[in-house]
């Protein structure tokens, strides 16, 4: 019987809705990956459906998980710590720069890699065979559990040519040049 209130933030969207997270994990839906069977209101979800502002074919966190991929930007982010409200982050922009470098070197990173990469970007826990598995791929450097995305973009690639080619200018390239830097 509660709203769903939406805050637009100039860098992201925040979601939130009282109640808890009926699939109980986010890894659930996206496995899963099919619409939900029991909603809490069966006539509020009937008038989603028919407005096509629900998910009825089950793809919908799944696919903004796959869109924020696709744009290199970080993961939405899901708070289902309390059990009275649901809480998340949609973000319009970058948080570590060397995870999105990693994702547009990487486009064939599955979902599952990408997830746990979104994790260590964002300083949240994994599991050391987690952090096993990026660091077996070259995807994470540090000590467990401080760990962080790889910096080493090029050497990771295995193509420095089409890394230094879609690597960005320093600032000194552009002092050198006269450029204006704002």
């Amino acid at each position: 019987m509660g709203r769903v209130n939406v805050v637009e933030k100039p860098e992201e969207l925040v979601f939130t809705n009282v109640g808890n997270f009926i699939p109980q994990t986010i890894e659930n839906v996206i496995k899963q990956d099919a619409p939900q069977e029991f909603y809490r209101n069966r006539w509020l979800a009937e008038a989603m459906v028919n407005l096509n502002m629900i998910d009825t074919i089950g793809s919908g966190i799944r696919k903004m998980f796959l869109l924020q991929k696709k744009r290199f930007f970080p993961l939405p982010d899901y708070d289902l710590d309390n059990d009275k409200r649901v809480t998340v982050k949609i973000f319009g922009k970058i948080i570590d720069l060397n995870y999105t470098k990693m994702l547009i070197n990487h486009a064939d990173l599955d979902l599952d890699t990408v997830i746990l990469l979104d994790k260590v970007q964002k300083s949240k826990p994994i599991s050391k065979e987690q952090a096993g598995k990026l660091r077996k791929n070259k995807l994470i450097e540090g000590r467990y559990p401080n760990i962080y995305v790889s910096s080493k973009i090029a050497a990771l690639t295995g193509d420095k040519s089409s890394y230094i080619k879609n690597r960005a200018f320093d600032k000194e390239h552009y002092k050198k040049n006269d450029y204006l830097l704002y």
